[in-house]
């Protein structure tokens, strides 16, 4: 009996000298101080527009242990290095670095740690900055627009990029100068489709000031008339997250070629089974804002009577503040 219990005492001594203490990541007290050194900088949770300008000025240091890297993290990813090996001081480090806020809205975490010669995280005092991206453009998600009726005359034919509001010509009399576009049926007829035949023009966006087909049933000769241009676009509706990206896709576009009504027979051949369904148009309103206007959904039911409340789009509109 008194020989096991001497092999257990002996296995635990053993064990004990063999064991190997880790120290913990807080013993090494580093220390991360943000400085205000100027506008841009920051120094703790903050909102900014799209592509601000933002800088991080900073001093990093550890009282009790050399650190061998200096890292800016942005959402957890490595995004600067600094090796101390090129300083005599290893244990304080000051830096001013700058950095442009992503275009996408957001938020991204910032911060600044140490790592040792291992590179195994020293610390990073505790401080995670987050600093909001708000939008730089107007986004309108999910906007109706139904075949004006020519009798209550109630029917939201009308859109407003401003405040991303839907009218009726009774509701847009008053307030005519905030109308960006309109939307009715064109029954005008025109060779269209593949092969071509005679077909009406159909689902039609235009501007108030248009004079190709206008739609005669509204009296509208005492309202403003914003001149809103347009033109067909390739571009990503989608990915365009960004007023800097909006006007990437819209500028260039509408330098020619601009109309101010575009029907489903303004589509190609192929296209114009779909009505107005996935059809992206770069626009730039009389306020000059450029924007992009998507059709996600075209309802044709009833279309050819230009009265029938069942008939509709469905639109979405980026527009850049």
């Amino acid at each position: 009996m008194k020989k096991y219990i001497l092999v257990l005492l002996t296995s635990a001594f053993l064990f004990s000298a063999c064991e190997k203490k880790v120290e913990d990541v807080g013993e090494f007290n580093v220390t991360v101080e943000y400085k205000s050194s100027n506008p841009k900088a920051i120094t703790g949770d903050i909102t900014v527009n799209a592509k601000d300008s933002i800088y991080l000025d900073f001093s990093i240091s550890s009282p009790s242990a050399d650190m061998s890297y200096v890292e800016i993290q942005k959402n957890g990813v490595r995004i600067d290095t600094f090796r101390m090996s090129a300083f005599t001081d290893k244990r304080n480090f000051s830096l001013l670095k700058g950095y442009r806020a992503d275009s996408i809205p957001g938020d991204y975490s910032y911060r600044v740690l140490a790592r040792d010669a291992r590179a195994v995280f020293m610390g990073d005092g505790g401080k995670l900055i987050k600093v909001t991206v708000t939008p730089n453009y107007t986004y309108w998600a999910q906007r109706i627009l139904v075949v004006p009726d020519t009798t209550a005359k109630t029917n939201p034919c009308y859109f407003a990029t401003t405040n991303g509001q839907n009218y009726s010509y009774t509701s847009a009399a008053s307030v005519s100068n905030l109308i960006d576009f309109g939307y009715y049926f064109d029954t005008t007829k025109v060779n269209a489709g593949s092969p071509a035949t005679l077909q009406p023009r159909g689902h039609t966006i235009y501007a108030l000031t248009n004079t190709v087909a206008p739609f005669t049933p509204y009296d509208i000769s005492s309202w403003t008339k914003n001149a809103t241009i347009f033109k067909a676009s390739t571009a990503n509706f989608t990915t365009t997250n960004s007023a800097g990206a909006i006007r990437t896709a819209a500028v260039a576009a509408l330098t020619s070629g601009t109309v101010t009504r575009f029907s489903q027979t303004d589509r190609a051949a192929a296209q114009i089974s779909n009505k107005l369904t996935g059809q992206v148009l770069v626009f730039k309103t009389a306020t000059g804002k450029y924007g992009m206007l998507n059709v996600y959904y075209t309802n044709d039911n009833g279309a050819l009577n230009n009265t029938a409340n069942v008939s509709f789009i469905s639109i979405e509109v980026k527009i850049e503040k």
